[in-house]
């Protein structure tokens, strides 16, 4: 079931005014009581829209690979193998011999004597690749940042053995990214990000280092930096 905001914050109803001070004591003493339900509705508030925000984020991400596999299903009808020295005409679709990928001919009509795979100038690869998940691996050594190349994987699980700084991801590419962070059976764990990864109001998260929980965090990249939110909290 997709996460839902349900909480409903209570009103403050008047407020204590120098102008009415007959009513002060009263009305300052109710505000205070209903002070506390009110902190503590913010707090599920807050729970919930960081879930939520996951949500758009994996559906936003969901949706632009669905729509993605529609062009190329479309751009791919009718798509012959490439032959070094034949013609193709503009938005003409090969099958590149050499990795089997799909590329659509993006400059005008021209002989092509370069693989597609090998001549982005001209071809551009429109066949859709899911995100690639995969470890990173905790060296074992709280001097050492863990690496990350987000070119090879996409979808990263990190299980923590220790108190760990998290390295600027290389091969980094415009695009979402979904990492999950997991405690080890003994919990405790701590994780500092480099400053690549760029929190709201550049606050550092703190994760769930309760024994075996997992943080899932959501990034969007502008090909520099990872712009991200997170939900603590899963036991899975």
């Amino acid at each position: 079931m997709p996460a839902q905001i349900t909480v409903v914050l209570p009103q403050l109803g008047t407020s204590p005014s120098r102008d009415r001070p007959g009513p002060f004591d009263d009305e300052a003493e109710d505000l205070m009581d209903k002070l506390p339900p009110l902190q503590q509705g913010i707090d599920l508030f807050s729970t919930q829209a960081n879930a939520l925000a996951l949500d758009v984020n994996a559906n936003a991400q969901a949706a632009e690979q669905a729509a993605a596999a529609a062009a190329q299903a479309a751009q791919s009808a009718g798509a012959v193998t490439w032959v070094s020295g034949s013609t193709y005409a503009l938005n003409a679709s090969v099958i590149s011999p050499s990795d089997n990928f799909t590329y659509r001919k993006r400059t005008a009509s021209s002989v092509s004597n370069t693989d597609p795979a090998n001549d982005p100038t001209n071809w551009k690869n429109i066949t859709v690749v899911p995100p690639a998940a995969g470890n990173l691996v905790d060296s074992g050594s709280s001097g050492t940042p863990i690496a990350w190349n987000a070119g090879a994987i996409e979808v990263p699980t990190l299980t923590l053995i220790g108190n760990r700084t998290l390295g600027a991801p290389t091969n980094l590419k415009a695009g979402p990214y979904v990492m999950h962070v997991k405690q080890d059976a003994t919990g405790g764990r701590t994780l500092t990000f480099d400053a690549a990864f760029v929190f709201p109001d550049d606050v550092q998260p703190d994760i769930d280092t309760r024994p075996n929980r997992r943080t899932v965090f959501s990034f969007i990249s502008d090909g520099v930096n990872l712009y991200g939110s997170y939900m603590p909290g899963y036991s899975k």
